[in-house]
């Protein structure tokens, strides 16, 4: 697959210093009974995954990845999960390395029990659940890297987000960001589907643009950012991308980075 998809599509750097994605790389974590897989096609990953969990001191799913240098996010929509279990996931991952007991933090719809904000804050350390809505997929989930905070966010359209947790995980700068799919069934492969369609902004200005931008976009193509209004929420306008020295605050506002 070509990195493209992740620069132009899924992942949006957001650091003052400009951030970096390099190298895609998809293969199994830990240890899985199935090989898995992942392909694209059309603007959609489908990504199969076997393994015990991504859960307790280490993982066993696929990870479809790329180099992260300093802060940015990653926006998918989970459009499918196979009933392999209640506790499937598939999701979007922010990861120190593809150690199983990594440090992570990550946002991921399952098959039967709603939207989670899952982590690990220490190597082979235990890990931590916060409960998102009791939603099945098609659903929309992101995740923002800020230095050492995570934020996990979820949306029913894509447009109007809502926090469900952050938290401190101290990894490295040099982390790896991608899409995550976990069986919890480790003789079972999980095939599941996620696209970030309708994410790229309307054409259409918002009714009530953030004061300065006028409701003017400009693309980045080298960044893969969008510099622009794609709808108004209240008296604020939802990005679903931010350019680098901005950050998104998932209420539909636009804040200034540093």
């Amino acid at each position: 697959m070509a990195s493209d998809y992740f620069r132009d599509v899924v992942f949006v750097p957001t650091s003052s210093d400009g951030g970096t994605t390099t190298g895609f790389q998809s293969g199994d974590v830990g240890a899985v009974g199935i090989q898995g897989s992942t392909s694209a096609s059309n603007g959609t990953l489908t990504v199969a995954g076997s393994g015990a969990d991504i859960w307790g001191t280490v993982d066993a799913f696929q990870l479809a990845s790329q180099a992260l240098a300093g802060d940015g996010q990653i926006v998918a929509r989970v459009v499918t999960v196979g009933n392999t279990d209640p506790w499937a996931k598939a999701g979007v991952m922010i990861r120190e390395t593809r150690d199983p007991g990594s440090r992570h933090a990550m946002v991921v719809v399952t098959t039967g029990n709603g939207v989670a904000f899952q982590r690990r804050t220490t190597t082979s350390g235990a890990s931590t659940h916060t409960a998102g809505a009791a939603a099945k997929a098609p659903y929309w989930v992101k995740l923002v890297r800020q230095g050492s905070t995570f934020i996990a966010l979820q949306s029913q359209d894509g447009q109007s987000w809502s926090v469900i947790g952050s938290d401190t995980v101290s990894m490295a700068s040099s982390a790896l960001v991608g899409l995550a799919v976990t069986s919890h069934n480790n003789s079972l492969l999980n095939t599941a589907t996620l696209d970030t369609s309708p994410s790229r902004p309307r054409r259409a200005a918002p009714a009530a643009p953030v004061v300065g931008w006028n409701g003017r976009r400009r693309w980045n193509r080298r960044l893969g950012s969008h510099r622009g209004t794609t709808g108004a929420t209240g008296a604020g306008a939802t990005y679903y991308v931010t350019s680098p020295g901005r950050t998104h605050d998932g209420s539909g506002s636009l804040t200034r980075g540093q």
